[in-house]
């Protein structure tokens, strides 16, 4: 028995070919993947990973059957990772240094929830102590380190203050990035509503428990907008969530302030051009750029907690790496 982890970014391909391979249930995969053994899926909106003890070529198989692309194709998408870069590749992504974004929080939520659904299939068999020792390194890195801090979230929450009265107004949450979630928590203690809107409704729903939101179903995002006062955008895509389209679905009859505190600007320009839409920029760019650097020098130190939880995971897991 070894490690292998099967790892594609959406980088890799085109986003709707990515979106193919995504499974909107995880119990499907589950469903799929009976004889494979123990199996991890781990999927965020930008990244999907099998984590297995079994066979590689069988992972494959699940996936080329669910996406409607050949194996041959799909070996060439996906990264092996093996035995203790699988393990490291994991840590990196629960402590915060491996996504695109030093210090999002969401996706140590989302390996937590990765871990929760496999026990619930009865799949997480031998990878169970692999993702609960990565679920510890991740809480160690919160705690013993700055990745992330920053006080982008002073700046942006200022910018929208100046831009709205936030007592009384409706505001949606769209996205899970930590300095969105700051802000929205910030709004809300000037009297604000909060509504959290995310693909992943997981993802949601602990959002919402962090800040004391409510949570509006994906599918029901533009009657959501069409009645919002605010919406702030803090998404990880790497092309614009919020277009003309999403915002124009329905007709409006009050303004819609904008704040774009995604790190990549997932907003389109051309909502500016739109005459309900006010587009909050601020000095936001700068501060992006401050908040990054501080979160840069970090990173040392998170891979020192990474190279002590991989050391443990070796001693307490020796099969999983061919000890």
């Amino acid at each position: 028995m070894s490690l292998s982890c099967l790892s594609l970014h959406h980088i890799r391909t085109s986003y709707s070919r990515f979106a193919r391979v995504r499974f909107s249930r995880p119990s499907e995969f589950y469903e799929a993947s009976r004889e494979v053994g123990d199996r991890v899926l781990f999927q965020t909106g930008t990244r999907v990973e099998v984590y297995t003890t079994g066979d590689v070529n069988a992972v494959l198989e699940v996936l080329s059957e669910h996406s409607g692309i050949a194996e041959e194709e799909l070996s060439g998408l996906f990264v092996l990772h093996t035995s203790e870069n699988a393990a490291e590749h994991l840590l990196r992504l629960a402590c915060c240094i491996e996504s695109r974004v030093l210090g999002e929080t969401y996706i140590p939520w989302q390996v937590e929830s990765a871990l929760e659904q496999a026990r619930v299939e009865g799949a997480a068999g031998a990878l169970e102590g692999l993702f609960a020792g990565a679920v510890r390194a991740g809480r160690r890195v919160r705690k013993e380190t700055g990745i992330a801090g920053g006080e982008l979230h002073k700046t942006a929450f200022e910018a929208l203050r100046c831009a709205a009265e936030l007592k009384g107004r409706r505001i949606v949450l769209y996205g899970a990035g930590l300095t969105g979630r700051r802000v929205a928590a910030l709004a809300m203690r000037e009297g604000a509503s909060i509504l959290v809107l995310n693909r992943n409704r997981d993802i949601a729903q602990r959002c919402a428990a962090e800040i004391g939101a409510e949570v509006v179903e994906y599918e029901d995002r533009f009657d959501a907008l069409s009645d919002a006062d605010v919406l702030i955008c803090a998404t990880l895509a790497s092309h614009y969530r919020v277009t003309p389209g999403l915002l124009s679905r329905h007709e409006r009859r009050k303004r819609l302030v904008v704040l774009d505190v995604s790190p990549f600007r997932n907003v389109s320009p051309e909502v500016r051009e739109m005459s309900h839409v006010t587009l909050v920029d601020s000095e936001l760019s700068r501060k992006v750029e401050e908040h990054l650097a501080a979160m840069r020098a970090e990173v040392p130190k998170v891979k020192g907690i990474v190279k002590e939880e991989l050391s443990k995971l070796r001693a307490e897991l020796p099969e999983l790496f061919g000890v």
